[in-house]
């Protein structure tokens, strides 16, 4: 059993010198990423994925396109597909899906938001949480309490809320505004 570890852990070292390049380390775009806690990954943060990253407590690039998996995983920029772990965090867009504890995407987002907590800034699409928030939201937002300051869709929770909106600024499990 150890000699069959060591032969996996060696055929994934020789993986991901060959999927590295070697050393091209300096290239701004990479197909995986392996990361403890940054700052011990295979690439920097400034590097961007595309294709598959694995984070197995905390991990930071700039753009992440594929699928991302981890405790915490950390898009500086942009997040275009599928975002697993316990805490997701993108700086820029998200386009694509998002499921975890908490997800935060500061920019605009599309597709789907599932977690407790779900924030966007300017999303359409769905949000499935017990909390969920966007300044500017489009599509169908279900949870315990969901709130934005424009809503263009429907509101399904205990407490709703439009603030900026109309027809109705709060209302109780249903809200809406086209």
């Amino acid at each position: 059993m150890k000699k069959r570890c060591l032969v996996g852990l060696i055929a994934l070292a020789l993986g991901i010198f060959c999927f590295s390049g070697g050393a091209a380390a300096e290239s701004s775009t990479q197909p995986v990423q392996i990361s403890i806690i940054n700052p011990v990954q295979i690439f920097d943060e400034d590097v961007s994925i595309r294709g598959f990253r694995f984070n197995l407590i905390y991990g930071v690039n700039q753009d992440m396109s594929g699928l991302d998996l981890g405790i915490i995983n950390h898009a500086k920029g942009n997040m275009n597909g599928f975002q697993w772990g316990l805490i997701n965090f993108t700086g820029g867009d998200l386009s694509g899906w998002q499921d975890g504890l908490i997800n935060v995407t500061n920019g605009s987002g599309v597709g789907l938001q599932t977690g407790l907590f779900n924030s966007c800034s300017d999303f359409k699409g769905v949000q499935f949480g017990l909390i969920n928030y966007s300044s500017r939201f489009s599509g169908f937002g279900l949870g315990l309490v969901n709130t934005t300051d424009h809503l263009y869709g429907l509101q399904l929770g205990l407490l709703n809320f439009n603030w900026k909106g109309g027809p109705l600024t709060f209302f109780p499990i249903l809200n809406f505004s086209f």
